[in-house]
């Protein structure tokens, strides 16, 4: 079967009963059956939509006589299916002033309708006649009616003797007397639903056969299906298409989506992608939806692969489209390798992201390219009511105005994904009578968010039906697992049986994204609404829990990783016994230290472990390690990790445990004979704040002379000749650096000067790696200008040299440590000139690539997160932080430093005195930064801060 015949098919069904007296088996089928029909369809590329009429028919149009109307064209809309439920009431009957409203739709069915009315037919039974009896043409129905023996109260039974009486036993005989479709007697709701569900899945499979289909129009058939459902709630969004035009128009490759999670950015893509398909219908669109990949399997190589397929490969000469949605969950290593593939893409095809502003993608794609952009901001005002209609309308029912205007005078009416859970919980619900209460229950803003009461109502719901620790422990295991977790993961995890799991599955999973392999919520602040439900020590149990089943096996290690970390970040502070915190905090360590694991951490994950492991040190050896241990490991791999570990401990003060790792691969280097060893000796000192014996290494060494010396002439040794430039290059930046650290310009700008005449020495023959350590030395001659100096002149040869190197660092990406330096000295020039409109975008950006470089934990993002703040105060007067309390910021730590303040394992006496007095000055360069926007109080607290510092220094 093709793709196309695969991608989406919607599958209505009618259930015709009485309203009141069906309630219970109703609400059975609503809340337990339908959803895993509905669960059973989505596997099969279908959607399905149960039409419930309990509610829907406004009142003005019940006074019009549409009501008829109604019921005929969802018994319509519904067809080839048809569901059919009696019990002891024969349902209201329509006279004939109900026929004056009728639409054009059924005009045609007027004389019938007439006679039916005439012979006082109740609207079910004409519901009944219209869809099945009396044509008997249509190919999937059945009946249900309920047995006499289930116990009914008296309101919900005609009357004896009554005409209701006598017309109802008229009906259900001349049901019982056709042969064409299986009528069923039920007992209890719970037999009603079983029956129901297996008789309705063997409809579907009876009209939409399984055929055999091969893989690739599987997965492309999910990424279509995952289109169409996010298309078909729209509202009028035509700025956003015409923005689409005019990207098209003006032949930019890239256009990115952005806004806050939930902001439409998703609804916008689809609205595009299915009206772009229309209006180009010669040209290729495709679409994919990271949500709809296997975390099991890397995300890149997922979305390369799906673009590799037969029926997703593109014209190289005419125009095509990538559109891409929920790119979000793509970190910065990821987004580094889709940018590989944008610079290999042919200018003939275009791609559009989807992803929250937020987001790595969207912050280094706009770093990286000059690519337009559409911002959304939710759903305005004008727009609230049609998709509330827009959505209402597929489930055959609509909200009157006043109950629209409630629900759009409420929290977070503007956002399209928190509406649609809101929505959807409406739908759901039975009763008419009651449902103005219930949008003012929901909608409520002065109490709780629209998730909060859902998951209170929830707790009560499973409680009763003694699966509430069920519901609890999928709850929180979602909460603990922001980058998703599968429903397998889960179950397995927690020991749920699947039994028990069809029975919460479908209320839970209504605040929900993601599909079966990735599910989240909806908005991540629900995930402290969710907190806030269940007790400490519960979450902690049951963070532990899953923690132990990811680390259980070897196979899992690719998602236990990230999963630990986001899990150990949540609840490392929860009240838990000593035994099961020493317990976790030492698999927590196996992670942090684990070559297998470190590899696949980013800089984010891993210094937020490290954080958190403060009182530990990275030169302990693990109780045990995830996936293969270091001994294992070629010396070259052990480097590697090293390098990676020494990076987080220098960027968080960590000046032992950096030491540590740098003396490591000193020590494998020397093993190997590589002629850098001794700067990695070097650089351990200068972790530690021996910057004078870090120099005297570097000079013993000799890898800092140049040929232009006299010195190198009269005493070059013949080893000496055969040194490679780039090891030269990298001993000379790193004496500089020693110069640096000790506070002395004028000789790291002559040292830095040996620097450049070498780099112009070694010319064209220059290598990737020679070019890079170049870089990093143009960018910190940079640095230094623009932070430490207040010249104009210094200031224009900055801005000389960032211009030489602009374009390469921009290559780089904005998560590369050389971006953070180079737009951080641009941010201090703006500082000194007193430009805060340009300052505060560099400073935002700044503190972007601290983040992806360093980690949020770390010093760097601590300086970056200032200058925003001190830009953002000058222009608005406050810090751009609502959680702010008294107009007082608390900066992150943001002090340069060789101990973190719960390891204290540095001597500062054995730091050099003007390392001690440079740090010193940084500090105090900082702290008048975010000391001047202070309040008084603030400010002589502060003051008092830096006594302190100065006399733990020993100055």
């Amino acid at each position: 079967m093709s793709t196309s015949q695969h991608s989406f098919r919607r599958i209505k069904l009618f259930l015709s009963s009485t309203f009141c007296d069906m309630n219970t088996e109703r609400d059975y089928l609503v809340t337990y059956i339908f959803p895993r029909i509905h669960q059973y369809c989505a596997t099969r590329f279908l959607e399905f939509i149960p039409i419930d009429l309990r509610w829907g028919i406004p009142e003005e149009e019940s006074r019009n006589g549409l009501v008829l109307t109604t019921c005929l064209e969802e018994v319509d809309n519904s067809r080839p299916f048809f569901i059919g439920l009696l019990g002891s009431r024969y349902g209201w009957m329509p006279t004939e002033s109900e026929l004056t409203g009728l639409r054009p739709s059924v005009e045609d069915q007027r004389p019938w309708l007439n006679a039916k009315v005439a012979e006082s037919a109740s609207i079910t039974e004409i519901e009944i006649e219209y869809g099945v009896l009396r044509d008997m043409d249509i190919p999937h129905a059945c009946f249900f009616i309920r047995s006499a023996e289930m116990e009914v109260p008296d309101e919900f039974k005609e009357a004896t003797g009554s005409v209701a009486e006598y017309r109802l036993s008229l009906l259900k005989k001349k049901i019982r007397t056709q042969n064409k479709y299986p009528v069923y007697d039920y007992s209890s709701p719970e037999q009603l639903g079983e029956t129901l569900m297996n008789k309705i899945i063997a409809m579907i499979e009876t009209e939409y056969p399984a055929d055999t289909v091969n893989a690739a129009d599987v997965l492309k058939g999910r990424h279509e299906f995952a289109l169409k459902r996010r298309s078909d709630t729209l509202c009028e969004i035509s700025e956003t298409r015409r923005n689409f035009d005019k990207w098209i128009e003006d032949g930019n490759q890239l256009l990115l989506l952005k806004g806050p999670s939930g902001s439409g950015t998703s609804t916008g893509l689809a609205y595009s992608v299915v009206d772009l398909r229309r209006t180009y219908p010669n040209n290729k669109i495709i679409y994919y939806d990271f949500e709809i990949a296997d975390p099991g399997q890397d995300p890149v190589d997922a979305f390369l692969g799906f673009l590799s397929l037969e029926q997703c490969r593109l014209s190289k000469d005419e125009w095509s489209m990538i559109a891409v949605d929920n790119s979000s969950q793509l970190d910065a290593s990821e987004v580094e390798r889709i940018m590989e593939w944008i610079d290999s893409l042919p200018s003939n095809i275009h791609v559009a992201f989807a992803a929250a502003s937020t987001s790595p993608l969207i912050t280094i794609l706009q770093y990286r390219y000059a690519c337009p952009s559409i911002t959304f901001h939710g759903l305005t005002l004008q727009m609230q009511p049609e998709f509330i209609n827009n959505f209402t309308r597929r489930f055959g029912k609509r909200l009157t105005e006043k109950q629209i205007k409630a629900i759009t005078a409420g929290r977070h009416s503007n956002d399209p994904t928190v509406l649609k859970v809101l929505l959807n919980s409406l739908v759901n619900f039975g009763s008419i009578e009651q449902l103005d209460d219930r949008i003012a229950k929901l909608v409520d803003s002065s109490s709780f968010s629209i998730f909060s009461g859902l998951l209170y109502e929830g707790r009560d719901t499973f409680h009763k039906i003694g699966l509430l620790r069920e519901f609890a422990e999928a709850t929180v295991a979602i909460s603990l697992m922001p980058i998703g977790i599968s429903e397998s993961d889960l179950l397995n995890a927690t020991g749920m049986s699947q039994a028990k799991w069809s029975v919460i599955r479908p209320y839970i999973i209504q605040f929900c994204k993601g599909n079966n392999d990735r599910l989240t919520f909806v908005e991540s602040s629900w995930n402290q609404d969710v907190k806030n439900c269940w007790g400490t020590p519960f979450r902690a149990a049951i963070g532990i829990k899953l923690i132990d089943w990811y680390l259980a096996d070897p196979v899992r290690l690719a998602r236990a990783a990230k999963a630990v970390a986001s899990i150990y970040s949540d609840i490392w502070h929860l009240p838990m016994e000593d035994d099961d915190l020493k317990k976790l905090n030492e698999k927590v360590f196996s992670i942090a230290l684990s070559p297998s694991t470190v590899s696949v951490l980013n800089n984010t994950y891993l210094s937020t472990l490290w954080k958190l492991l403060s009182s530990q040190s990275m030169q302990e050896i693990p109780q045990f390690y995830i996936g293969r241990p270091l001994p294992a490991l070629l010396p070259q791999e052990v480097i590697k990790h090293y390098l990676r570990l020494a990076h987080i401990a220098s960027s968080q003060c960590r000046g032992a445990d950096a030491a540590f790792c740098y003396e490591r691969i000193a020590e494998l280097k020397t093993g190997l004979n590589h002629q850098d060893a001794p700067l990695y000796h070097a650089m351990a000192c200068l972790e530690i704040g021996q910057a004078s014996r870090a120099l005297e290494i570097i000079d013993t060494s000799r890898l800092a002379v140049t040929k232009r010396t006299l010195f190198a002439r009269l005493s070059f040794q013949k080893s000496d000749v055969h040194i490679a430039p780039h090891t030269r290059l990298k001993a000379i930046l790193l004496r500089s650096k020693t110069f640096l650290l000790k506070g002395d310009w004028f000789t790291f700008f002559k040292t830095m000067m040996q620097f450049i005449d070498l780099a112009e020495e070694i010319g064209e023959n220059t290598s990737p790696a020679e070019i890079e350590t170049c870089a990093e030395g143009t960018v910190m001659v940079c640095y230094v200008l623009s932070c430490y100096s207040t010249a104009i002149e210094d200031h224009k040869q900055a801005i000389e040299f960032s211009q030489m190197i602009s374009e390469y660092v921009e290559r780089l990406g904005v998560g590369h440590p050389l971006s953070y330096l180079f737009m951080m000295a641009k941010t201090f020039r703006l500082f000194r000139a007193g430009n805060f409109n340009e300052m505060l975008n560099a400073a935002y950006w700044t503190e972007q690539s601290a983040c992806m470089a360093f980690g949020r934990e770390s010093y760097q993002y601590g300086r970056a997160h200032i200058l925003y703040t001190y830009a953002h105060f000058k222009l608005h007067g406050d810090h751009g932080d609502p959680h702010q309390a008294r107009n007082i910021y608390n900066p992150r730590n943001y002090i340069r430093s060789f101990e973190t303040f719960r390891n204290n394992n540095i001597d500062w006496q054995s730091v050099d005195l003007d390392v001690r007095q440079e740090i010193l000055r940084e500090c105090n360069l900082f702290r008048k930064l975010i000391r001047d926007v202070q309040p008084l109080p603030e400010q002589q607290r502060m003051d008092s801060e830096c006594d302190t510092l100065r006399q733990h220094f020993g100055l």
